[in-house]
């Protein structure tokens, strides 16, 4: 399982945000879901990767480094 699927599934069940309050879960993982979702659908609409990250950089007041950096850790798997 990636880190962006175990990220929706906590979302789904309600988790996610009640673990960022708490300190749990870094709310940058909240910001690279973000991210990733918002790239990972350009790309999905005909979007070129680079264009997408551009977006992204704009649209969430980022750098594209930052983009690039959330994409690769979200497709990470993650330990279960």
């Amino acid at each position: 399982m990636k880190v962006i699927d175990t990220l929706l599934e906590m979302e789904k069940l309600g988790f996610l945000k009640e673990l960022c309050k708490g300190g749990v879960i870094s709310p940058t993982f909240v910001l690279y879901k973000d991210l990733y979702l918002f790239v990972d659908s350009r790309i999905k609409c005909g979007q070129s990767r680079t264009q997408a990250v551009t977006d992204a950089e704009e649209q969430f007041g980022i750098k594209k480094t930052t983009v690039y950096k959330a994409m690769k850790l979200m497709r990470k798997t993650s330990v279960r």
